[in-house]
């Protein structure tokens, strides 16, 4: 899984360093939800970062409103309606749902 290693290293760097709170959101909801059960192997590594990125964007964005509002600002994107139902979903993981998945 070469491929799924690869994708795996670059949303820990986002979810872990970067200063886009919304893709800091994204690419940890991306590890647990999906990447850690792509990558088994890694499970515990990936889940760890993806809290740790939750925590982070919930720093910064302690409600699920200000979240939305943040993704307001970039809905005019292109790529935002790609993106739309995983914001979504996002959005869900990072202020709803206690447990970790």
């Amino acid at each position: 899984m070469e491929g799924g290693d690869k994708a795996a290293d670059r949303f820990i760097g986002i979810a872990a360093e970067g200063d886009n709170v919304v893709l800091v959101g994204l690419s940890s909801y991306f590890l647990a939800a999906s990447l850690t059960r792509m990558l088994p192997v890694r499970g515990i590594e990936l889940m760890a970062v993806a809290v740790d990125g939750r925590k982070r964007v919930r720093a910064v964005l302690p409600a699920q409103s200000a979240w939305n509002k943040e993704v307001d600002k970039i809905r005019s994107e292109v790529y935002v309606a790609v993106l739309a139902k995983y914001l979504e979903e996002a959005s869900e993981w990072l202020y709803t749902k206690e447990d970790i998945v």
